[in-house]
C-alpha cells in the first residue's frame, strides 16, 4: 500500500517530467521556427542574388521591383545568411559585388525608392530622367518635390517639362539660400557694429568716470581743449556705425511698408538695437554733462 508521502513524491516526479517534456517541445519548436526563418531568409537572399547574376544589369537593378527586393534584403540583413566558400559571412558590400554593381549604386537606388516612391521613380526612370536629376529632386523640400511628382508632366511622360520644372525650383531655392545667407551676414555685421558701439560707450563712460574724479580736484580753463578734440575725434567712430544701422533699418522698413517679403526678426532686432543705443547714448551724455559740473565750478572759482 502506497503511503501519502510516497504518493506525493510520485506526483511530483510526474509533474516534473511533464514540465521537462513541455520545455523540450517548446525548445524544439523554437529551433524549428528559427531554422525555417533562416532558410526562408537565405533562400530569398539567394533567389535575389541568383536572379541578379543571371539577367540583371545595372539598369535592371535600378528597376523598382528589383529595388524593392534588395531593400528588403538589406533592411532585414538577409545577405548575412549567405556564406563564402571558406565559410565567411557575406557583408552588404560583398552581396552587391556579387550582383556586379557597387553598394553605393544600390544604396542610391533604394534611397530614390524611399524618398520618391515606387510609382514616381518608375515613371521618371521610364522617361529617362538621369541620376543627377533624381539627386536634385531628393534634395528639394517635400512640398516642392510633391509638386513635381504630382505634375501633369510626369503623367504624360514629358521629360523636358519635368527637367525644366526641376531646374526652376533648384534655381529658386538656390536664390533663397543666397538671400538667407546675405540676411544672416547683414545681421551679423549689424550685431558686430552694435557690440562695437556698446564697447566704445562703456569704455568712454569708464574714462569719463576717471576724468570726473580728476576734475573734482580743480582744473584750469585751458585744459578743456584736449577734451574737446578727443570728443570730436571719437564722434565719427560712434556716428558712422550708428548711421549704417539706421540705414539698414530704414531699408527694411521701406520694404516692409510696401508689402515686400522681409525678415521681420531682423527688422525688429535692428529697431530694438537702435532704441537701446539711443538710450545708452543719452545715459552717456548725461554722465558727460554731470562730469563737467566740477569743471564748471572750478572755472567759476578761478574767475
Amino acid at each position: 500500500m502506497v503511503t501519502k508521502a510516497e504518493q506525493a513524491v510520485q506526483d511530483a516526479d510526474v509533474k516534473r517530467y511533464a514540465g521537462e517534456r513541455e520545455n523540450d517541445i517548446a525548445r524544439a519548436d523554437g529551433e524549428r521556427k528559427a531554422a525555417e526563418k533562416y532558410t526562408e531568409g537565405r533562400d530569398l537572399a539567394n533567389q535575389v542574388l541568383g536572379q541578379s547574376q543571371a539577367f540583371m544589369t545595372i539598369r535592371k537593378i535600378a528597376d523598382t521591383s528589383a529595388l524593392l527586393k534588395l531593400s528588403f534584403v538589406k533592411e532585414n540583413k538577409l545577405y548575412r545568411e549567405i556564406k563564402t566558400a571558406d565559410g565567411q559571412q557575406f557583408t552588404w558590400a560583398m552581396y552587391c559585388d556579387a550582383l556586379n554593381v557597387s553598394y553605393k549604386t544600390v544604396d542610391e537606388g533604394i534611397l530614390n525608392l524611399t524618398v520618391l516612391g515606387p510609382d514616381a521613380l518608375e515613371a521618371m526612370q521610364s522617361m529617362g530622367i538621369a541620376s543627377r536629376d533624381l539627386r536634385k529632386l531628393r534634395k528639394l523640400p517635400e512640398e516642392d518635390r510633391q509638386i513635381i511628382i504630382e505634375s501633369q508632366a510626369i503623367d504624360v511622360g514629358d521629360k523636358e517639362a519635368v527637367q525644366e520644372l526641376l531646374e526652376d525650383m533648384v534655381v529658386r531655392h538656390a536664390k533663397e539660400r543666397e538671400s538667407a545667407a546675405q540676411r544672416e551676414e547683414t545681421y551679423k555685421q549689424s550685431m558686430e557694429a552694435l557690440n562695437a558701439l556698446s564697447e566704445t560707450k562703456n569704455r568712454r563712460m569708464d574714462e569719463l568716470a576717471i576724468e570726473n574724479e580728476k576734475l573734482r580736484g580743480g582744473i584750469k580753463q585751458g585744459d578743456i581743449n584736449p577734451f574737446i578734440q578727443e570728443v570730436e575725434s571719437e564722434k565719427g567712430q560712434i556716428i558712422i556705425p550708428l548711421m549704417r544701422l539706421k540705414a539698414r533699418a530704414c531699408a527694411l522698413e521701406a520694404k516692409f511698408t510696401q508689402g515686400d517679403k522681409v525678415d521681420r526678426a531682423e527688422y525688429f532686432a535692428l529697431q530694438a538695437a537702435l532704441d537701446s543705443i539711443r538710450d545708452e547714448l543719452a545715459q552717456a551724455m548725461d554722465a558727460a554733462y554731470n562730469a563737467g559740473a566740477p569743471f564748471q565750478a572750478s572755472i567759476a572759482n578761478a574767475s
